[in-house]
């Protein structure tokens, strides 16, 4: 599976890499919203998962933008944060992701939801 991994935290990016490329994933890694953007359109991943606090552009934005072109919509974002509040899972949700979980992440919850898009 082609996995995009967008993450500012240089360290947390590289531990979430490591691990999924450990499970057989192509990953490749962006450390912000905008660098994802460029990258998505020549690596094609079949899964997007990224952090929604970010800075130059947030990961709401960046699903918003995914979701609104006919040529990423498709694509699966899985929502990373710090702030599992209520309103925050709502903006995701509403922006297109798939699924939404909380840091710090747990490799076993991280693992058993990308299981579910391997298909996609």
């Amino acid at each position: 599976m082609k996995v995009l991994l967008v993450e500012d935290n240089d360290d947390l990016r590289h531990l979430f890499a490591r691990v999924l490329r450990k499970r057989s994933c192509i990953v490749c890694e962006a450390e912000n919203g905008c660098v994802a953007l460029r990258l998505v359109r020549e690596f094609k991943p079949q899964l997007v998962i990224t952090d929604l606090m970010m800075p130059e552009l947030d990961g709401i934005q960046l699903i918003t933008l995914l979701k609104h072109s006919p040529a990423t919509a498709a694509i699966p974002v899985v929502a990373i944060t710090a702030d599992m509040t209520p309103e925050m899972e709502q903006r995701a949700r509403m922006a297109g992701a798939a699924d939404f979980i909380e840091k710090p992440l747990d490799i076993p919850t991280l693992l058993e939801r990308i299981s579910l898009y391997a298909g996609s």
